[in-house]
């Protein structure tokens, strides 16, 4: 009989009902191969969680920005100052729990962190709190773009600081957002482009040197930003070396309508989303909960996630494919991802809980989410023949085998991988568990034997993985034949 293969999914993308398919990687993401690899994609595991610290108060994390070798954050109501080491104090605090812009300046000694929140700002220099007075707006969003500081409010309106100062503010350095009578969210540096979104556009500005405000608009689209939070900067990595920054955004039409989530493709906004996608996204009923942040991992792959109430939605740049991530609850369900904002802080990747006051590690190092489990699971597209059955008599998965720890929990010390099948994308076959090897065991290889014939429709193949090791998919295959009539 011959062996075929059976494709791993390339992305979470499940069709509009199960029966139209439901190919899905949570906490996974798809890498595909150069020709010198056995297969054209491999799945692995997203990066785990170690804690770095517990703030004082309560509250979630609502912002981050790194300075120096040190981290500024805002936990509920305060902002605290983290180092490497996960010392931290206080340095004050924001009266309000709306979005939290941030930014800092490029001063060479004594660099300023700029804090907004539903009207008001606040610097930070040298460890020093000092509210912003100076201002003739109510800013909900702060960037720094060559040198200076520029605020936005919600009618849409811009004040830009002194260069390289903070605290300095002249009442004729205004401008207007006003290509689109929509008001203003937020506002996002882009190399020497300063970005400012509306609810229903946006417009990019440049540095022309004016004599009040110093930027002019030279670009305006009526495609606009479903929410402040959903605006994030990102890095395009793609084939070759080629590196760049841009600007990613759950977006909208001339309505204010979601229409996509978008990337900022020189002026152009380019849609990148899926149907799955857009589907979750359409559902939230508060766009406000939506955030968005970005990383790359330690393969040089760039990510850009957006957290949702339901499931967080993960952007690889490098490969234009979307999965999905989850965090467990304290029942053993999957929930959305409970890291909302991404930094970096040295050299390494860092991440705050949306609901507590609480810093991570985030890192392919680490293989749970500090302590929990970080269950991988793998919904393939269907294997079929349609309109005709196949007898399916073995499955084969290759995965990262050998991976099981010498001391711990036992499912840790000898790891396993479950499969269920499904015909219809919504009741599935019972557990089915296989080892992928104790430490050193590098030959180990999972296989199900008489697994019967599919309808006509075919078969979706369910494997989890959520041992505390190194979690890939590598190759499936199966052997069988199409049934006879």
């Amino acid at each position: 009989m011959p062996v075929i293969p059976l494709a791993l999914p390339r992305q979470s993308d499940a069709g509009q009902e199960p029966h139209a398919g439901i190919a899905r990687l949570v906490n996974a993401f798809a890498r595909p191969v150069e020709a010198e690899g056995r297969t054209q994609v491999q799945v692995w595991a997203r990066p785990g969680l170690d804690a770095l610290v517990t703030l004082a108060g309560t509250g979630g994390i609502r912002a981050t920005i790194e300075v120096d070798g040190l981290l500024y954050v805002v936990a509920g109501r305060v902002i605290h100052r983290v180092d490497a080491g996960g010392a931290s104090s206080i340095i004050g605090g924001l009266p309000s729990d709306g979005y939290v812009g941030s930014a800092r300046n490029s001063r060479g000694t004594g660099p300023q962190i700029c804090f907004t929140c539903d009207g008001l700002a606040v610097v930070i220099e040298n460890g020093v709190l000092s509210s912003v007075t100076g201002l003739s707006i109510s800013p909900i969003d702060v960037c720094c773009i060559d040198r200076y500081f520029v605020f936005i409010d919600a009618r849409g309106r811009m004040q830009s600081s002194d260069i390289d100062s903070g605290l300095v503010y002249d009442g004729l350095d205004v401008a207007e957002a006003e290509s689109s009578p929509d008001g203003g969210l937020r506002v996002v540096d882009r190399g020497r482009d300063l970005i400012v979104f509306g609810p229903r556009s946006f417009e990019v500005w440049a540095d022309t040197a004016a004599d009040a405000f110093p930027f002019t608009r030279q670009h305006a689209v009526s495609v606009g930003a479903l929410s402040a939070g959903s605006v994030v900067k990102a890095t395009i990595i793609q084939k070759g070396g080629s590196v760049s920054d841009t600007v990613a955004w759950a977006g909208t039409n001339h309505e204010g309508k979601f229409a996509g989530v978008m990337i900022l493709n020189g002026y152009t906004p380019s849609p990148i989303s899926t149907a799955a996608v857009n589907r979750d996204f359409s559902a939230v009923a508060d766009p406000a909960t939506i955030t968005a942040s970005s990383y790359v991992n330690s393969s040089g792959e760039a990510f850009v996630r957006w957290r949702l109430p339901s499931t967080t939605w993960v952007y690889c740049t490098n490969t234009g494919l979307w999965h999905e991530e989850a965090s467990r609850d304290s029942l053993g369900n999957n929930i959305t991802n409970n890291v909302a904002h991404l930094a970096t802080l040295g050299l390494r990747t860092v991440g705050g809980h949306a609901s507590e006051p609480q810093l991570y590690w985030v890192s392919d190092d680490y293989t749970d989410d500090d302590g929990d489990e970080l269950v991988v699971t793998v919904q393939t597209p269907p294997a079929h023949a349609s309109p005709e059955r196949l007898t399916m008599d073995a499955l084969y998965l290759d995965v990262v085998p050998g991976v099981g720890l010498m001391t711990g929990a036992s499912q840790d010390v000898t790891p396993s991988v479950m499969m269920q099948w499904s015909a219809d994308g919504e009741t599935w076959s019972n557990e089915l568990w296989r080892s992928i090897g104790v430490q050193g065991a590098r030959q180990t290889r999972a296989k199900w034997t008489r697994l019967g014939t599919t309808s006509h429709t075919g078969r979706t193949y369910r494997f989890r993985v959520s041992a505390n090791v190194a979690k890939g998919l590598l190759w499936a295959w199966w052997r069988g034949s199409k049934a006879r009539a």
